[in-house]
């Protein structure tokens, strides 16, 4: 009993540490950087070696070092796709193709598909999802609605983009490839695309008649007239995704997208090598001309994507100590105990998964732990460990957006000036992933493909003991 009061001191202690940063208005890094040197300090004083403990840490960021670089990788990718007219055709060839179609769907067409290629949700709402935004305001269709369909839409990047930082950070974790994970996926994310398309086609049609086309065709010439503009610069997302899904390395990926971007920047936008070479590390500053757009066409830079990589990091650091020392899996064995159901599994993964992404208000930790904890339980169980990547991405990561202290729902507030529960009622996506996924939980409690052959998982278990 006295051992499990100081698991729970350390766990106590280091959530409200985790939880402290969202009232001093800071980074979450303090709070998980305090978190890890307070486990540090009583484990150490406890009688774990610090030297067990330092490398128990090394160990773990040493497992996340691909997606450290595919986050700063990242950073450098959005400011040279913005500087290269890489976005502002994605968003030229988006507003052309609204024309006679329910604005609320295609707001969510739209932003699907830029963000798997962008592979960032925050990216995609502030460019092209500020451009909708300000189409939108032109008509009767409420701005928080429309939000609603453009973040459904954007937070599709965390779940299947090659290039999305969460996407490799689970691939990472879990210790799976991109292409079986992807065919994983689709068995949620095919009926839940459909699902959430009915329901904005149903919302929206009211207001089909009142397209502005006026603002639409305003919003084309300023890009137009800013950026050399062609339809041959959207071979280079969709050769991102291409590369990714015959299996070329992500890293890879992204450099030849980066490559390519710079190679347009010179030869088409007229950019300098030095203009160039800053965009990619400081970020991109946004076009020369100043018009009603500049705002939205600037941002990136591997320097703006370090803080990301410490909180990653931090969050690692956190999980491989909870993980190595017995802190948490004495918990996550209570919460699973007598769990036989494929179903009952999903439902308890989904919420775990769900309540750090909550409590931690950043959706790392909410991969990270049960990424690594859950893997055992579902190898005992016989379940492959692509239906727990899934159940994790489609519960804890999606749902980051609705709470209005992650640090996603700020960011998106502080873009567009719309409140989390303005927006959250209609990012119906959010709400369909977690149910669906439960749903098939159940359904394909024996489905084959999912479930291993038990005996066999048992005694690779009981081996490894």
């Amino acid at each position: 009993m006295k051992e499990y009061r100081e698991i729970y001191v350390i766990l106590v202690v280091s959530l409200l540490l985790i939880l402290a940063p969202i009232f001093l208005n800071i980074s979450i890094f303090y709070g998980l950087f305090s978190a890890v040197v307070f486990a540090l300090v009583i484990l150490s004083w406890k009688g774990t070696s610090l030297k067990y403990l330092l490398k128990t840490i090394l160990a773990g960021l040493n497992e996340c070092k691909t997606v450290f670089i595919v986050v700063l990788l990242m950073g450098a990718t959005i400011s040279i796709w913005l500087a290269s007219g890489i976005v502002p055709s994605m968003i030229y060839y988006g507003l052309k193709h609204i024309n006679n179609i329910n604005f609320l769907l295609a707001s969510f067409l739209i932003t699907s598909v830029v963000s798997i290629f962008m592979g960032t949700p925050v990216g995609t709402i502030s460019t092209i999802g500020i451009a909708l935004l300000g189409v939108g305001k032109g008509l009767s269709i409420p701005l928080n609605m429309i939000l609603g369909a453009i973040v459904s839409g954007a937070f599709l990047a965390d779940k299947a983009s090659p290039i999305s930082a969460l996407t490799n950070l689970a691939l990472n974790v879990i210790d799976m490839d991109y292409k079986k994970y992807l065919k994983t996926m689709l068995k949620t994310i095919v009926p839940t695309f459909i699902i959430t398309s009915a329901f904005f086609y149903i919302m929206g049609e009211p207001y089909s008649n009142a397209l502005d086309f006026s603002k639409i065709n305003s919003y084309q010439e300023i890009i137009k007239g800013t950026y050399y503009i062609s339809p041959y610069f959207l071979l280079i997302p969709l050769g991102t995704i291409i590369l990714s899904g015959v299996g070329v390395q992500v890293i890879t990926t992204m450099l030849i997208g980066i490559g390519i971007g710079s190679f347009i920047c010179y030869f088409y936008q007229g950019m300098s090598i030095k203009s160039i070479a800053y965009s990619i590390f400081m970020g991109y500053g946004g076009p020369e001309i100043v018009n009603e757009l500049s705002h939205i066409f600037k941002g990136g830079g591997i320097i703006h994507m370090v803080e990301v990589v410490l909180v990653i990091g931090t969050a690692v650091s956190l999980s491989s100590i909870f993980e190595k020392t017995n802190i948490i899996a004495p918990i996550i064995d209570k919460l699973f105990k007598g769990t036989k159901s494929k179903g009952i599994l999903t439902i308890k993964t989904g919420i775990l998964s769900s309540l750090l992404t909550i409590i931690t208000c950043d959706q790392s930790v909410g991969i990270i732990l049960p990424g690594r904890l859950l893997q055992p339980i579902y190898d005992r169980m016989g379940i492959s460990k692509y239906i727990l990547g899934r159940t994790i991405s489609d519960t804890g990561t999606i749902i980051a957006p609705l709470f209005p202290f992650n640090v996603n729902s700020l960011l998106i507030t502080t873009f567009t000036g719309i409140a989390a529960k303005e927006y959250a009622p209609y990012a119906i996506l959010c709400y369909v992933f977690p149910i669906i996924t439960i749903l098939l939980g159940f359904i394909s409690n024996k489905k084959k493909g999912d479930i291993k052959n038990e005996k066999l998982c048992d005694k690779i278990s009981t081996s490894n003991r």
